[in-house]
């Protein structure tokens, strides 16, 4: 099922146009700020943007009663995957992942639904420095796990693996990686603290194809081990780790050393911040990227699909947008 080639736009008049972001808990939402200011620098002076307690109880009642005023909602969690069964189209993304955060209202009153938050996570990665990688580690298997793995699969990544607390949750994250031709394997969450957790890979050749000194290069001493005639070794640590679990979530493990410092930490909570993840992994001199990059870049997809009805045509003066959009949450 695809988005119907609906007209985008509407010109304001003197009634207010109506958007939220809805969620529980949603008092935390910075999204209102984010685009207040996008609407305020795009001269949609009666476009009103708000925050709406919302369950998957009563999601269905609320997308049902909403009126001609209301043009597109902003979803977190628990709605990402709920929201989907009550639309009438759906994007490729949201194809893929079963997960939407957008939904656009259109004036025939039917809705579409789709997915920013793999742009966001590209575009905050990108700008970052991260451009391609061939390993990712994902934390989490919800929803917008799901996300972050077609996110990484298109920055180039072909093995990526996910810690879960759960055995078997990541069940699903594996058929997707599957289906955008990534291999995933799910590792217990404890794995984070383990220097060789995340996978371990024989390389051919046994001592024969070791460094000088019997240890493959790269290898830690006390990693490596000879055995059938192979040298077994940890693969390379993964270029980016995103964690998808709430800001308050305590992994009860420290991540490796080794990790922090090979790898740039996506996370994607922004309140409250840091995380508890976050703190250790600038205490260990990693790189961070803060769950508010992701969350800019998400809502400017958001704002070009409330205003054009598509996320692939940009903003009218959009690096201005932009930069209101990133001071507005600084």
């Amino acid at each position: 099922m695809t988005v119907p080639d609906l007209p985008g736009m509407s010109v304001p008049g003197d009634e207010p146009t109506r958007l939220a972001v809805l969620g529980s808990p949603i008092g935390h939402s910075q999204s209102p700020l984010l685009h207040a200011a996008a609407y305020r620098e795009l001269g949609l002076s009666t476009w009103q943007y708000e925050r709406v307690e919302v369950t998957e109880a009563t999601l269905a009642d609320f997308i049902q009663s909403r009126d001609a005023s209301w043009r597109g909602l902003s979803l977190t969690m628990p709605l990402k995957r709920a929201i989907v069964p009550l639309v009438d189209a759906v994007d490729d993304v949201v194809v893929l992942t079963g997960a939407a955060n957008t939904v656009r209202l259109w004036p025939d009153r039917t809705r579409s639904a789709y997915n920013t938050d793999v742009a966001g996570i590209v575009a905050a990665l990108t700008e970052a420095g991260v451009a391609r990688i061939k390993r990712g580690l994902i934390i989490g298997a919800g929803a917008t796990a799901a996300s972050a793995l077609v996110a990484l699969a298109r920055m180039g990544a072909r093995h990526v693996t996910v810690l879960v607390r759960r055995p078997g949750a990541e069940g699903g994250l594996i058929e997707l990686g599957r289906r955008v031709g990534v291999d995933v394997s799910g590792r217990p969450i404890s794995a984070l603290g383990e220097r060789s957790g995340f996978a371990e890979s024989a390389v051919p050749g046994g001592l024969e194809g070791a460094a000088l000194g019997g240890f493959v290069e790269g290898a830690v001493p006390g990693d490596s081990c000879a055995s059938g005639g192979e040298v077994w070794m940890p693969p390379p640590p993964p270029e980016v780790v995103i964690s998808t679990v709430p800001g308050d979530a305590q992994l009860g493990v420290i991540p490796h050393p080794h990790l922090v410092t090979a790898a740039t930490l996506l996370d994607v909570t922004y309140a409250p911040w840091p995380t508890p993840l976050a703190a250790q992994w600038q205490a260990g001199g990693g790189e961070i990227v803060p769950g508010r990059a992701m969350l800019l870049h998400q809502a400017v997809a958001q704002v070009r699909i409330f205003l054009h009805g598509d996320a692939g045509v940009s903003l009218p003066g959009e690096a201005r947008v932009l930069a209101a959009m990133r001071h507005a949450v600084t």
